[in-house]
């Protein structure tokens, strides 16, 4: 293909949905932009090197109207060889821009159900990229099967830069990018029973992580508590089990580290997370799928899987980015 024409990343706001997108921009940064609503206030694009092209609407009519305008001028002056549409409204613009400009659209779906947006524009795409496999075959001529690119580091040198000592096995609390107030309540009120592990607690860039450092510190945890992290897959090769919701991306990082894993799907997307859950197990990862209403029998599900030994790394099937961006 030409480098000489970018290819527009239409982006959400969580980090499920930018993280594939952040893989894609490794392949050639100066050769993508990024499109979606509300990217100036993303955390998780601070200290992102590319073009970032920020919409101002919301959920409401209008202000996705206004959006659509404000993506429909910046494709006639970038003129993007294809759009990639990676789902949530907040790439909806983007992709209804391209449309009516006749761009090429591609959906990146990580999920094992498509969501609304991407199931939209899945209609007028040219290529669906799955991770899950069974949704790559509802597509045979237009699907690609893909797999996140994932390090493996030495996993003793990794414990020094979370502050902890080896001593315990390593619980590693996921809310997800939006932070999990149930997840977080959970981990707040149990703390007492925290104590046979050591805790990498991520709760959430809407969250303040002081109130659980203190909590921590009062009962003599080793803790290393943050919002979130871009390197969560150093944490997820330390991990002896996980506390998780069920994003796709995530349960595909601790497939690939073989993390034995709690999954909580979020109740306000439950069948969506659950379908996730089914898929991680499905696929070989070690898990127990509980309900919110389940809470009680949180900790002794953990004590059960810390005693699961870890397994070999999992070979994930698909492609690359790079060999994505070759069939262009």
């Amino acid at each position: 293909m030409s480098w000489r024409q970018q290819i527009a990343l239409s982006v959400g706001g969580t980090y499920g949905h930018l993280f594939p997108a952040l893989q894609a921009l490794r392949t050639s940064k100066d050769h993508f932009f990024f499109i979606g609503i509300g990217l100036d206030a993303s955390p998780f694009l601070k200290q992102t090197i590319c073009e970032i092209i920020s919409l101002d609407g919301g959920r409401r009519f209008t202000k996705l109207l206004k959006s659509c305008w404000q993506a429909f001028r910046a494709f006639q002056k970038k003129d993007p060889q294809f759009v990639i549409v990676f789902g949530s409204y907040h790439s909806f613009p983007a992709g209804i821009a391209a449309l009516i400009l006749g761009k090429p659209i591609w959906v990146f779906e990580p999920n094992a159900n498509m969501g609304k947006v991407n199931r939209f524009f899945s209609f007028f795409a040219h290529k669906i990229l799955c991770y899950d496999e069974m949704l790559f075959k509802k597509f045979p001529n237009r699907g690609f099967l893909m797999r996140p690119e994932l390090e493996i580091k030495e996993r003793s040198s990794l414990f020094s830069s979370f502050g902890l000592a080896q001593k315990k096995p390593v619980l590693l609390i996921i809310g997800g990018s939006s932070g999990s107030e149930f997840l977080n309540g959970w981990a707040y009120k149990n703390v007492d029973w925290l104590d046979l592990f050591d805790v990498i607690h991520l709760v959430g860039p809407k969250n303040d992580p002081k109130p659980f450092k203190k909590r921590y510190k009062e009962k003599h945890i080793t803790a290393y508590v943050e919002t979130f992290i871009n390197t969560l897959h150093d944490a997820m090769q330390i991990a002896d089990v996980a506390l998780t919701r069920a994003g796709a991306s995530t349960l595909k990082e601790l497939l690939f580290y073989q993390v034995p894993a709690l999954i909580v799907p979020f109740e306000g997307a439950y069948q969506h997370q659950k379908n996730n859950a089914l898929h991680f197990i499905d696929q070989g990862g070690v898990g127990t799928i509980k309900t919110e209403k389940e809470v009680d029998t949180i900790l002794d599900a953990l004590l059960t899987l810390k005693s699961q030994k870890r397994g070999d790394k999992v070979r994930l099937r698909g492609g690359l980015w790079s060999d994505i961006i070759s069939l262009a």
